[in-house]
C-alpha cells in the first residue's frame, strides 16, 4: 500500500512533519503549562480576595491607579506628626491641670493661717499706744489724768497692754509676710498656667484643623481607585497585597497566553497531519505525528 502512495503525498507528509516538529515541544510541555495556569489561577484568586474594596474583575483591579508607596509613606509621616503634636498639647493641658490643683491646695493651706491685720489696724494700735504713753508721762509728772486708756483698767495695767498689742501686730505681720508672698506667687502661677492652657488648646485646635485637611487630601488620593482608604499604615499593607496580586495576575496572563499559543500551534500541526493522513483531528498529536513519521520512513525505505 505504501508503495502505491504517489510522491506528492510523501512530500505533503514531510511538510506536515516539518511543521509538526516545531509543535513537539509545545505538546510535550502543554500539560505542565496547564498545571501552572491552574496553580497561578488559584493563587491569584486567593490574593485578590484579600484586597478589601477591590473591583471584582481581576483585570480591572490590576489596572487601579494606586498611589505610590512614597505618597502613602508621606501621608503616614504627616498624620503621625499631627497626632504626636496634638498629644503633646493634651499632655501639657493635663500637666497644667494637675499643677493648678496642687497650687489650689497650697493656697487653701495658706489661707488657713488666718486673715492678716491691715496697715490701718497697725496705725491705730500705734496711735493708741502713743496716746497711752502721753498719759503715762502726764501721770508721772504728777499732773494726773482722769482718762482711761482701756476702760475699767488702771493706767499702769492698760499701757503695757497697748504696747503688747502693737508689738503683737508687728510680729504677726512679720511672721506671716512670707505666707502672703507665697500666696501671691501661687496666684501668679495660676494665671500663668491659665494662659499656657489656653495657648495649648488654641494650638491643639489648629493642629486638628491641619489633621482634618490632611485626611481629606488622603481620601482624594484614592478617588481614582474608587476606594475609601483606611489609615496610611493599613493602606501600605493593602498596597503590598495589591502589588503581589497584580504581579501574580501578570504571570497568570502570560502563562495563559503561552498556553493559548501552544494550543494553537498544536491544533495547526494536528490539522496538517490529519489532512495528509486522512485521519481525525481529534486524535492525539503524538499519535498523528508518529503515524506520519512512520509513513515517511516506510515510503523512503520502499523507494530504496
Amino acid at each position: 500500500e505504501l508503495k502505491s502512495l504517489p510522491e506528492p503525498d510523501l512530500a505533503g507528509l514531510r511538510e506536515a512533519l516539518a511543521m509538526a516538529a516545531e509543535a513537539t515541544d509545545a505538546d510535550r510541555t502543554f500539560h505542565a503549562n496547564q498545571l501552572e495556569v491552574e496553580r497561578l489561577t488559584r493563587e491569584t484568586t486567593d490574593l485578590h480576595s484579600h484586597i478589601a474594596g477591590a473591583p471584582s474583575d481581576m483585570d480591572s483591579c490590576a489596572r487601579l491607579r494606586v498611589p505610590a508607596n512614597a505618597t502613602i509613606r508621606s501621608y503616614r509621616e504627616r498624620l503621625d506628626s499631627f497626632k504626636r503634636a496634638i498629644k503633646d498639647e493634651e499632655d501639657k493641658i493635663t500637666a497644667a491641670k494637675k499643677t493648678a490643683e496642687a497650687i489650689h491646695a497650697e493656697l487653701v493651706r495658706l489661707q488657713r493661717l488666718g486673715q492678716l491685720p491691715t496697715d490701718e489696724a497697725l496705725r491705730q494700735s500705734r496711735e493708741h499706744r502713743d496716746h497711752g504713753w502721753t498719759l503715762v508721762l502726764a501721770d508721772w509728772k504728777g499732773g494726773g489724768t482722769q482718762e482711761e486708756l482701756i476702760a475699767g483698767l488702771p493706767l499702769d495695767q492698760a499701757f503695757p497692754l497697748t504696747v503688747q498689742k502693737a508689738d503683737g501686730i508687728v510680729d504677726q505681720l512679720r511672721f506671716e509676710a512670707e505666707a502672703v508672698a507665697q500666696a501671691e506667687e501661687k496666684r501668679a502661677q495660676l494665671g500663668d498656667l491659665a494662659v499656657q492652657t489656653d495657648a495649648s488648646r488654641t494650638k491643639s485646635t489648629e493642629i486638628q484643623g491641619d489633621w482634618d485637611a490632611c485626611l481629606k487630601a488622603w481620601d482624594a488620593e484614592w478617588s481614582d481607585c474608587g476606594i475609601r482608604p483606611l489609615s496610611p499604615l493599613e493602606m501600605e499593607e493593602w498596597r503590598t497585597n495589591w502589588t503581589d496580586f497584580r504581579d501574580r495576575l501578570g504571570k497568570l496572563r502570560s502563562a495563559e497566553e503561552a498556553l493559548k499559543q501552544k494550543a494553537q500551534q498544536i491544533k495547526q500541526a494536528k490539522k496538517s497531519l490529519a489532512a495528509v493522513l486522512g485521519q481525525s483531528e481529534e486524535k492525539a498529536f503524538s499519535l498523528l505525528f508518529a503515524a506520519a513519521k512512520k509513513l515517511v520512513q516506510d515510503g523512503e525505505q520502499s523507494k530504496g
